[in-house]
């Protein structure tokens, strides 16, 4: 098989787990508990990472999750990313209420080729009065 194709493979299988994930209601362990704010909502800080290679793009998907109670929609998407990132933010949550262990959506992230070296990036959730975010290490490397 070649380099391509297992590139191309890997990607997929990412993509049915994640699908599966949100689904299915699983998530990844919680590490860290959640972020901590005033509202009567708390953006779920997940353990989760973005990774970039040095020779190609790549697709990262992190996982969305609010614990408590929200009376109005919540918006997210990413941001302190590298120039030539793309952010496809999950679809916003209408009002309502949440465990915060139920994945409420994914916000896919395309980072470009990148130098080596490690950053942090933000996942973000608002609802329009209160905004919470959560960080987000992004490592590049030869191959992730």
């Amino acid at each position: 098989m070649s380099s391509t194709s297992r590139r191309t493979f890997g990607m997929m299988l990412a993509v049915a787990a994640g699908v599966a994930s949100v689904a299915g209601g699983g998530v990844p362990a919680v590490a860290g508990g959640p972020a901590g704010a005033e509202a009567g909502w708390t953006l779920m800080d997940f353990d989760q990472r973005l990774c970039a290679e040095a020779d190609n793009s790549r697709m990262n998907w992190v996982f969305v999750s609010l614990a408590g109670e929200w009376t109005s929609t919540v918006t997210f998407g990413m941001s302190g990313l590298p120039e030539g990132s793309t952010v496809l933010p999950a679809d916003p949550v209408p009002a309502g209420s949440n465990d915060g262990v139920k994945v409420l959506g994914l916000v896919r992230v395309a980072l470009p080729a990148l130098p080596a070296g490690t950053g942090t990036a933000s996942l973000w959730a608002t609802d329009g009065v209160e905004t919470q975010s959560v960080d987000v290490p992004l490592r590049a490397v030869e191959r992730c």
